[in-house]
This record gives structure tokens, C-alpha cells and sequence, in this order.
């Protein structure tokens, strides 16, 4: 007797912040390229993926050209002083939710009384809450009660979340994967970047803003540079939008005579494994991070990383033969240890030959795969 077909139970994933990309490129941003990666997880013959997006933006361009499939509608958060605007918000999305055919919301975010969150659980519907960035879980907020599952991307991460006893008999963890293959295939581009083989390169990548190392990193290329004839240093990634004159003055600074034209400003692009090719030694050193995709990304393809100890980058790096933490902001600290490795090529490399093998199991995509629909199973049963 043949099995009984059963349509793919449709999950519709949100971002709040998904109709408001009208400038720029922004989808190479953390919290989307971890939304896409999710989809790309899903059992297809078990589920299919919906976006609820309000507007356009580069993160509705790249999913169309994807075709994947988009649901009209905005959201915001509910409010007790307006009793009557919040009860028709709830009733529109509840609407929108059972005219979608909609089995689980997949909300990229905690937020805040959120309308599809609420309306959601008003239907019956389950609730994913997937938390990408730091916060707090406070009692007013009726996501926590909504919700089914809150995930957050490290185990660091949950616990820095202030107010996690609220939400702990819900929470887990699930990290972001990497396709590991990808940044290993990367091509070594040095001479279109006017760099040469005898070069030592060290890079980031990293979005341009206060946080993110930037400033320790001209702060160790400026100790290195002026003792060091072959050292160059790539930085790679987009500026914040709002980190404008940031941005400007970084690249002032880079542009002054001490750095010798040494400092490459790439801004954003789309061939991070040939670049990361082109490094000898991957730094980072950021100021937090609840994860770090580009520490797995730069360890995939087979580099020595030197990142602060800080998030779930202690998660990644979790043996001392695959990689170097440093203390976050320790500007002394993140230059000892690149020249230790301009001194030591062979360590080096061994570090990064470690670092890829011990990614399998942890953060490839077929490990997060399972975990991700056993998750989905798990609530859907």
C-alpha cells in the first residue's frame, strides 16, 4: 500500500527589519545571512518556507531571485494604551496567518509584544523566537509566553541574556552553520589585490562600526607595519548604515602616511573565500559577539584565527591548538600573537589545519541541518 502524501507544512519566517533595507546592499548583514542560511537548512519534502515582508529592500531582491516564496504584510508591537488599534492589529494577522495555511512562525528576533507573535499563539499556531543579538527578557513582554522556543546562537550568548530564568524550560541553542566546502575552495586573488606571494597578509572581516575591532585593528597594523616591510592587512565588509562618519574616519586614518598604503579597505564583497585565501592570518578583535560566523568562515578555510575571548567565539575556539583568544581590547595582546605567527610559519599553518578538521560535527551544515528540523519536528509533532 503506498505511503499517504502530506503537504509540506509551511513555516513563515520574519525579520522585522526586512522592509526597511532600501539602501544599499545589506543581506551580507549577520542577523539575514543567518535567515537565509536557516531556509537553506529545511527539509523541503517537509516543509516549506514563507517570508512575511512588508516592503522591498536588498534582503526582498535576493530572496525573489531566489524564488522563494514572499507573504505580504507588516508587523509591529502591541500596546496596552491603545486597546483598540492593538485588537485590530491582532485580528489582522490572525487572518493573514489562516489565510497563509501558516503551521509555525519562525520569528528572527525576541521583539516586543510582537502582533504576529501574539496573533500566533492566538491561533494556536507555534511560536520560534531565534535570538541573534544581546538583551532581556523582561516579564511585560508577552513574547516570552508566546513563544514555543526561544533559540539564541551560543550557550555564551543565553547568558548574557538578562532575565533568561523567565524563559529557561523554553530555550536552546542552536549554532549557525557554515558550508565549511565553500570557504575551503577558496582561490588565492593576491595579485589582483596588488599583494604579493611573499607578503604576510592578515585580515577581518567585519561590518565597519564602533564594536567590531576595527580601531584595534589599525591599532596593531600601525605596531606592525612600522617593524615589518612585508606585512599588509585587508579589511573586508560593509559599513553600518548609521556608522557613517565611523567608517570615514577609519579609512582617514588608514590613509595617513604611518600605514605606508598598507591597509587595503575592500569594503563589501562577495568573494570571501578567495580572500580569505589570500590571508595568512585571520584577526578579530571584536568587542562581543554572540556567535561569530566569520571566525568559523576564516577557520573553514584552513586560517590561524587570533579573535578576543569574548561570546561564542570561546565556543568556536575551544582548545587553545586550534586557534589564539586574546582579552578583548588588549591591543598588546592581538600584536604579540600575530608576530609570533609571522615568526612561526609552520605553527601557523598547523593552527589552521586544526581548525578546519574541528569544525565537522559542530557547525557544518549537515549537523545544523538535523538539529534544525529535529527542532521543527520536535514542535510540530
Amino acid at each position: 500500500m503506498p505511503d499517504t502524501y502530506h503537504d509540506p507544512q509551511r513555516i513563515l519566517y520574519s525579520y522585522s527589519l526586512t522592509g526597511r533595507w532600501t539602501k544599499g546592499r545589506h543581506d551580507d548583514r549577520g542577523s539575514p545571512k543567518a535567515l537565509l542560511s536557516v531556509v537553506d537548512l529545511l527539509d523541503r519534502d517537509s516543509y516549506e518556507p514563507w517570508f512575511l515582508a512588508a516592503g522591498e529592500g536588498p534582503l526582498i531582491e535576493t530572496l525573489r531571485a531566489r524564488d522563494d516564496r514572499i507573504m505580504r504584510g507588516d508587523i509591529t508591537s502591541i500596546t496596552r494604551k491603545r486597546p483598540l488599534w492593538s485588537l485590530q492589529r491582532l485580528r489582522r494577522q490572525r487572518r493573514l496567518l489562516r489565510d497563509g495555511r501558516v503551521d509555525l512562525v519562525h520569528y528572527n528576533a525576541f521583539g516586543w509584544n510582537t502582533d504576529v507573535v501574539l496573533a500566533a499563539a492566538l491561533e494556536g499556531i507555534p511560536v520560534i523566537l531565534h535570538v541573534h543579538n544581546p538583551g532581556e527578557v523582561r516579564w511585560q513582554n508577552l513574547n516570552r509566553l508566546a513563544a514555543k522556543r526561544i533559540v539564541t546562537v551560543s550557550h555564551a550568548h543565553a547568558k548574557n541574556i538578562e532575565g533568561l530564568h523567565r524563559i529557561r524550560g523554553k530555550h536552546s541553542v542552536l549554532y549557525n552553520s557554515v558550508d565549511i566546502a565553500r570557504f575551503a575552495r577558496g582561490r588565492d586573488i593576491r595579485t589582483t589585490l596588488g599583494l604579493q606571494k611573499s607578503d604576510f597578509v592578515v585580515g577581518i572581516v567585519a561590518m565597519i562600526c564602533p564594536g567590531k575591532g576595527i580601531e584595534e585593528f589599525l591599532d596593531v597594523a600601525e605596531r606592525l607595519i612600522a617593524g615589518h616591510s612585508h606585512v599588509h592587512f585587508l579589511l573586508i565588509g560593509p559599513t553600518q548604515p548609521e556608522a557613517e562618519d565611523f567608517a570615514a574616519a577609519m579609512l582617514a586614518r588608514a590613509n595617513t602616511p604611518q600605514f605606508y598604503g598598507r591597509i587595503h579597505f575592500l569594503g563589501s564583497r562577495q568573494d570571501i573565500p578567495d580572500l580569505l585565501a589570500c590571508m595568512d592570518v585571520f584577526l578579530f578583535p571584536t568587542w562581543a559577539e554572540t556567535f561569530g560566523l566569520v571566525v568559523v568562515e576564516a577557520m573553514a578555510a584552513g586560517l590561524p584565527v587570533i579573535a578576543s575571548a569574548v561570546g561564542g567565539i570561546t565556543e568556536i575556539i575551544d582548545r587553545p591548538d586550534i586557534g589564539i583568544l586574546v582579552a578583548s581590547k588588549d591591543v598588546d595582546g592581538f600584536t604579540d600573537a600575530v608576530e609570533r605567527l609571522m615568526a612561526d610559519r609552520a605553527t601557523a599553518k598547523g593552527i589552521g589545519r586544526r581548525a578546519a578538521s574541528s569544525l565537522m560535527g559542530r557547525f557544518d551544515v549537515e549537523t545544523i541541518k538535523r538539529e534544525l528540523n529535529a527542532l521543527y519536528r520536535s514542535i510540530l509533532q
